[in-house]
């Protein structure tokens, strides 16, 4: 059973031997469909992972180029009984692709997962316009949650009383905010002018360092009183957060971040988390990288990524750690959702 306590903050070797490890109970199956939010005119694709029940024939999905596919049927049935419900959030300029590998690992595990890309932060759709909307990606989370509870196809295998929110980066900060974080546009703008050489910082228009506007509309509130418990890695905006607002959020928090993140390094953006939830975890893992979190990469990624200039998307503190990083990621997490969504129980 889950029991409230303060904040912990804990490092860990991220690719130390995980004790007591047991294979996954399902297979994982994905729907791959498209959802328009008519309301807010926003068509996105979607993917909607869940636990099949398992047959030893599990087939790969979600692979490109750059990202190794990972186990998935495409179009297999769910087990049955209803399963928790994740809202996962990609990073901008991610994708479903990119996060494929953790969204098919909780399916394993019992758990329904959509997501989306989400238009604004998606690959190849992110501007310096877009990348302010901060308030989109929650939004959207609140009517995916909506259309999976109101579908013939997917809402008998959801329970309904647990819903929770994951997501990494910008999607890390979406998880916080579906949960109830807010944000204050002018306090990143001060982190942004007393370090102008931060990699987030550099990400903004200039309009971001001129004069404060109040009432701007990053720091709406985005929350869904569904959401049960949030999952955060490597979370983006972290120096806008309010205090006031993550004080008041009542559900188990996790907080995942890596010691060696060059995009968001620990210090200045994670562990600021530490302490300002009442329930819930921080967690640093050695050794991992901003991108850790993404998928593992495929032998010629680095060379496409290498026309791009994107090969930080591949390239890990010490090589070949990525797939100890994930294990370790998904007995963290799904110890921690295990635990949190049996609280109330």
């Amino acid at each position: 059973m889950y029991t409230p306590h303060a904040f912990r903050v804990a490092i860990v070797l991220a690719f130390s031997a995980i004790a007591n490890v047991q294979a996954a109970p399902y297979e994982p199956a994905v729907h791959i469909t498209q959802l328009t939010d008519e309301s807010r005119d926003r068509t996105m694709e979607v993917w909607v992972w869940g636990p099949a029940q398992p047959t030893g024939s599990a087939s790969l999905v979600g692979g490109n180029s750059v990202f190794e596919p990972v186990a998935g049927e495409s179009g297999r049935s769910f087990a049955p009984g209803s399963h928790p419900l994740l809202v996962f959030f990609h990073g901008t300029s991610g994708n479903t692709r990119s996060i494929a590998w953790l969204s098919s690992a909780l399916a394993a595990h019992g758990y329904v997962v959509v997501s989306a890309n989400h238009p604004g932060s998606t690959s190849l759709q992110v501007s310096q316009e877009s990348i302010m909307q901060t308030w989109l990606q929650a939004e959207d989370g609140r009517f995916l949650i909506d259309a999976l509870l109101a579908s013939e196809k997917f809402a008998t295998s959801i329970d309904a009383e647990r819903i929770g929110s994951i997501g990494f980066s910008l999607g890390g900060y979406s998880s916080l905010a579906i949960a109830g974080a807010r944000l204050e546009i002018r306090k990143l703008q001060e982190f942004c002018r007393i370090s102008p050489e931060e990699e987030t910082c550099k990400l903004f228009p200039d309009a971001l360092y001129g004069p404060p506007v109040s009432g701007r509309p990053q720091n709406r509130d985005v929350s869904d009183p569904r959401i049960r418990i949030a999952v955060s890695l490597a979370p983006g905006f972290v120096p806008a957060l309010t205090p006031d607002s993550m004080a008041a959020i009542d559900v188990p928090v996790l907080i995942l971040a890596g010691t060696q993140d060059e995009m968001l390094p620990a210090e200045r953006h994670a562990r600021r988390l530490a302490g300002q939830f009442v329930l819930g975890d921080y967690v640093e893992l050695s050794y991992a990288s901003h991108f850790s979190f993404l998928g593992l990469c495929t032998s010629g990624a680095l060379e496409i990524l290498r026309e791009e200039n994107a090969e930080f998307l591949c390239h890990d503190p010490i090589e070949s750690t990525r797939q100890a990083v994930h294990d370790r990621v998904i007995r963290l997490i799904t110890d921690f959702l295990d635990a949190g969504f049996d609280r109330d129980l």
